[in-house]
């Protein structure tokens, strides 16, 4: 019998040694908890939804926050400074963001600020044709953690995490990365180029400080990156409707919660580069449940989709757009 036991350890063993490495590192930092989950330095990609719910627990008694910014990635580029200079400088702001962010996300998040007895006094909601379909969030970066649905995908959650860690190319640029401490061009699929990014802890705000330095001396917008906003935009579109009765449901409950908190809300749909309007009903359905005063839909053709020097990608605006998009929303009469 224990000879029996040696051979099955021995067989397991290469098994049990990568589980551990992995388990150690915690290259996505899910596995330990973490006071700081700064990312400035850090290589690689996380999940950004996962990140955001335990910063706001660890801070949450501390910083005592009472307003929020909802969204995907492109949510990050309105900032926390200009948006107090409209809800008021004695509010607690926080990012509530995510990568290739969903309704449903949003619906999570909301819930899970309310189910944590949080204020939300002010809520800045940031929409897109992309937010509103049904994605594929199969992806480590991407899918709903399982700090936001109760542990009901613990296991998905966590196993997409580690079978990303054993893919091939992840584990070459990470452990290439990891030892000689270089960023190579060929890492940019798996990993991001440190100190892209600056990182504000108590806001859990993430701004693009690199694109912004290279944007100031020309050196951004070369003819390669020019190249990818070619034949991007559909002036005459009008997109299909996306918010379904499941989309509509989680809606009107993200609206029920804002209601019972006396929640000042505000809906902006993003300015997309691809110039393509958003359908009509989804816009009427956004009116309904969130007031028609505060929905703003800035889709379709503009000043800011007539000139690309407004945008990092075809997706994500500069922060100069979204100040203006904010004095629109918060100024008008």
């Amino acid at each position: 019998m224990k000879h029996y036991l040696l051979k099955l350890l021995l067989f397991f063993s290469p098994i049990l040694l990568v589980v551990a490495i992995y388990v150690v590192l915690d290259p996505f930092m899910v596995v330990w908890h973490y006071d700081d989950y700064r990312v400035e330095d850090r290589a690689v990609f996380i999940n950004r939804a996962y990140v955001s719910s335990r910063v706001f627990e660890n801070q949450n008694d501390t910083c005592h926050y009472d307003s929020f910014i909802f969204g995907n990635s492109t949510s990050l580029n309105y900032y926390v400074a200009d948006w107090q200079r409209y809800i008021g400088t004695g509010t607690h702001p926080f990012h509530f963001d995510a990568m290739n962010g969903s309704v449903e996300g949003i619906y999570l998040k909301v819930g899970f600020i309310d189910e944590h007895h949080a204020p939300i006094k002010n809520a800045l909601v940031i929409l897109d044709n992309k937010m509103l379909q049904k994605g594929d969030y199969r992806s480590h970066l991407f899918m709903q953690p399982a700090t936001l649905t109760h542990n009901d995908n613990w296991v998905q959650f966590h196993s997409t995490q580690f079978m990303t860690f054993l893919s091939p190319q992840f584990l070459r640029a990470y452990f290439d990365y990891l030892f000689t401490g270089k960023y190579k061009p060929y890492m940019k699929e798996v990993l991001q180029q440190p100190h892209r990014v600056s990182y504000d802890k108590p806001s859990n705000e993430i701004k693009e400080t690199l694109a912004e330095r290279l944007i100031a001396r020309g050196k951004y917008f070369t003819p390669e990156r020019c190249e990818q906003f070619a034949g991007k935009q559909h002036p005459d579109s009008i997109d299909v409707p996306h918010i379904d009765a499941a989309r509509q449901q989680m809606f009107g409950e993200i609206a029920s919660v804002f209601k019972r908190h006396n929640t000042r809300v505000k809906v902006i749909v993003s300015p997309y580069y691809d110039r393509i309007r958003l359908n009509p009903s989804d816009l009427r359905f956004l009116q309904s449940t969130f007031g028609k005063q505060n929905v703003y839909d800035f889709s379709g053709p503009n000043k800011w989709n007539a000139d690309y020097h407004n945008y990092y990608d075809t997706v994500h605006y500069r922060p100069h757009v979204a100040r203006e998009l904010l004095k629109i929303v918060y100024e008008k009469p």
